[in-house]
């Protein structure tokens, strides 16, 4: 990957741009499944705690968050972005 981007950056002719992640319309379709997951799954438990004091609604909001979590995680690492060759993000060299 180092010679890879060390030979695409020598070029000066060159106009190699690279992006990274899903799509813009996959990633704002994700996003919106995201908001609305944790509307169902983080804020209705939180309601319900608070308003019957119930606690098998903790262990709710628990399983919602730990639902919830690896998808914010997969929507945030796979952004839509756009990187050149000269200025690699360090976060995709090994």
């Amino acid at each position: 990957m180092h010679d890879l981007h060390g030979r695409l950056a020598a070029r000066e002719d060159a106009r190699t741009a690279f992006t990274a992640g899903v799509s813009e319309a996959r990633y704002r379709f994700g996003k919106v499944v995201v908001a609305l997951a944790g509307l169902l799954l983080i804020v209705t438990p939180t309601v319900l705690l608070l308003m019957i004091r119930d606690l098998t609604m903790a262990w709710a909001l628990c399983a919602g968050v730990l639902l919830l979590w690896p998808v914010f995680r997969v929507m945030r690492a796979n952004a839509p972005r756009a990187y050149d060759p000269r200025q690699v993000p360090a976060e995709l060299m090994p």
